[in-house]
């Protein structure tokens, strides 16, 4: 795959538009809209569902138990659906506009998710979607380590998901 091609910035710009009316705008509905836009333009609609099956519920549960054990609060408590919805975008965003890192080595993956990571819950901390219940430092400090170990991961669980044939073997 061309690391830069058309549907590059498509995915590229979807994941953003997603983000942005998850984070800024809390709108569920536009979010699926643009997700469903997103798989609509998939090359391999089964293999990026199986993913989304597959990732989408580590980064969701990751972020579930950091609210469960008050890392985050978010407006109304509880759990946003917005939340579920980002993960989702997310999940497939790594089988293409993320996709370049997933060839690098573990470190790599391990220093981006440590300093990237963190910085997309400061912005959602920035636009009011999250309040962190710990100290920022502190919370970002953790938000760093965690993130150092799950991109690698996440990009593990995506290529063993898609070796195994588990996203695009019919059964």
């Amino acid at each position: 795959m061309h690391v830069f091609s058309r549907y590059w910035f498509t995915d590229f710009f979807l994941f953003q538009a997603v983000w942005v009316f998850a984070v800024v705008f809390h709108s569920p509905f536009i979010c699926i809209l643009l997700l469903l836009a997103r798989l609509y333009v998939s090359q391999d609609l089964r293999k990026e569902l199986g993913i989304m099956c597959f990732v989408a519920p580590i980064g969701i549960v990751v972020d579930w138990l950091l609210s469960v054990f008050g890392v985050f609060h978010f407006e109304g408590g509880g759990f946003p659906f917005w939340m579920i919805l980002l993960w989702c975008a997310f999940s497939i965003a790594l089988t293409q506009s993320f996709y370049w890192l997933s060839m690098h080595k573990k470190w790599i993956q391990s220093t981006a998710g440590a300093i990237f990571g963190p910085l997309s819950y400061i912005a959602g901390w920035v636009v009011g979607a999250v309040d962190f219940g710990l100290h920022f430092i502190i919370t970002t400090a953790l938000l760093s380590v965690i993130w150092m170990f799950m991109l690698p991961i996440l990009y593990s669980v995506q290529a063993r998901a898609v070796n195994a044939q588990w996203v695009t073997e019919n059964r």
